[in-house]
């Protein structure tokens, strides 16, 4: 397989699927190379493989260092979404009421998005978050008092571009969820 599909393949597991795929997440998203190596999704890669990707991407998308007692570890450098959604400088985390091209999604989501991320309404709301629709159909919500949605209100993760990689992806959840428009597209500045 190609360096790209590793890269793909490493940045959506240590991103966003690592906690569901029950990897060992350590202090600052690091996982231990030898449980990425032992998940099937990996077993036909070596580790010199993803030293190669690691020390070859031009974006630095991801960091190793070893730790004496569980030896090589990597991280993804940003982008998590098993920890969070932020508003970050804005008021409120945007989101979406459907995916793009569908027809119905105007305005709260970029059309490259490339990761989606499902919220189980129901159970955020029961919970005290707030949610709020705009003029122009964009669903905003100021989140927690710090200022995020925590991955427990996910109902799912999927990467929407390309769909057909080699990471198990669910089929999008039945209602009531919602999708954010915070969605990771190549031209977000954290990737």
């Amino acid at each position: 397989m190609s360096d790209t599909s590793l890269s793909k393949t490493l940045s959506f597991v240590l991103r966003h699927k690592a906690p569901e795929l029950g990897f060992t997440i350590l202090p600052g998203g690091y996982i231990p190379v030898d449980e990425i190596l032992a998940h099937h999704m990996f077993r036909r890669y070596s580790k010199d493989d993803i030293v190669r990707v690691v020390n070859q991407n031009q974006k630095k998308r991801f960091d190793m260092k070893v730790d004496p007692g569980r030896g090589d570890l990597i991280a993804a450098n940003q982008g998590h979404s098993f920890l969070g959604l932020k508003k970050m400088n804005r008021t409120h985390i945007h989101f979406a009421q459907g995916e793009p091209g569908d027809g119905e999604v105007i305005s709260g989501m970029r059309g490259s998005c490339q990761l989606m991320i499902y919220i189980n309404l129901e159970k955020a709301l029961s919970d005290g978050l707030s949610f709020f629709v705009s003029k122009n159909g964009v669903v905003l919500s100021p989140g927690d008092p710090s200022g995020c949605i925590s991955p427990s209100y996910f109902s799912d993760v999927v990467q929407s571009r390309p769909r057909d990689v080699s990471v198990p992806l669910a089929p999008p959840p039945s209602p009531p969820c919602l999708l954010p428009c915070a969605c990771i597209s190549k031209r977000d500045p954290e990737i």
